[in-house]
């Protein structure tokens, strides 16, 4: 019975398309956030927001509240808000 379902499952999975199977969706991941900046840029944009969309900075500014809401404007799917501390504040847990 456990057999029956895996096997299932492995061709419910399976990635060639001829076979009338549905192939398994293929998604791209793409690095989000502040991993999306060289080092040059983190000191460029210190202690700003950062709307970045589609792994580019478009939107930047120490207010959030305009950052956040030009970003909400935007109709891809595929953005970040963020920000980046100035270098001389200690952030405590």
């Amino acid at each position: 019975m456990v057999r029956d379902v895996w096997s299932k499952m492995e061709r419910f999975l399976c990635n060639n398309p001829g076979d009338g199977i549905m192939p398994k969706k293929e998604e791209v991941v793409r690095p989000s956030g502040l991993s999306v900046l060289k080092p040059e840029e983190m000191v460029e944009y210190e202690g700003q927001c950062l709307g970045i969309v589609e792994g580019k900075v478009k939107y930047h500014g120490t207010d959030a509240a305009k950052v956040i809401k030009a970003l909400l404007a935007e109709k891809t799917t595929d953005k970040v808000f963020t920000s980046i501390p100035k270098s001389n504040l200690a952030l405590v847990k």
